[in-house]
């Protein structure tokens, strides 16, 4: 399952979490294909982590959510490189 995170030292981090490990009972998150949400000059980008996976103390995590639409597209687009087309239907002009 995809997921934001936002950690206490500032970072924010969408990644695929199992679901069995984010039942807020463990001490920690296990995050396949970490990508860091950063702000560049032509705005709001993700940075891949330098490994395949992390794991987070909970205790590091401020809060968590599900990531909306523009974000998980750019995340399956950076790790797949398959790019989803947008939902917007062009009509011809007559």
């Amino acid at each position: 399952m995809l997921m934001f995170f936002k950690l206490l030292n500032g970072e924010e981090i969408v990644a695929d979490v199992d679901e069995a490990m984010d039942d807020g009972w463990s001490e920690s998150v296990d995050m396949e294909k970490p990508m860091r949400s950063v702000m560049t000059n032509q705005g709001p980008a993700l940075i891949p982590y330098p490994c395949n996976h992390i794991s987070v103390n909970t205790s590091h995590i401020l809060f968590k959510g599900m990531p909306n639409e523009d974000v998980s597209n750019a995340y399956r687009q950076a790790v797949s490189g398959i790019v989803t087309p947008s939902r917007k239907i062009q009509m011809p002009l007559s």
